[in-house]
């Protein structure tokens, strides 16, 4: 039995996990190990770009974005950052 996830860092590992190694969520392009400053915020918004076509919110993007700025982004952007490049690429239509 697996151990039960105890922290919110545990979640969003485990999140992104899902999200990003599932099939139907890989973009394109392939997102590189590390992200320069530079290529932060076209990238995360890239892969928002493709996560809104797939229908998800902006809550879920966010989730999945802010995984990879954890783990990719060089310096990391802000969480405040991050979570605006959710809620922009949300404003446009599914699909």
């Amino acid at each position: 039995m697996d151990e039960p996830l105890t922290t919110m860092k545990d979640v969003y590992a485990a999140l992104g996990e899902t999200v990003l190694e599932h099939p139907e969520y890989r973009a394109s392009a392939t997102i590189p190990e590390i992200i320069p400053s530079g290529q932060r915020n076209s990238t995360l918004t890239s892969l928002a770009g493709t996560m809104r076509r797939r229908g998800m919110s902006d809550r879920e993007m966010f989730a999945a974005l802010f995984i990879v700025n954890h783990f990719r982004c060089v310096p990391q952007l802000s969480e405040a950052e991050v979570a605006g490049i959710a809620k922009s690429v949300a404003r446009y239509s599914p699909g």
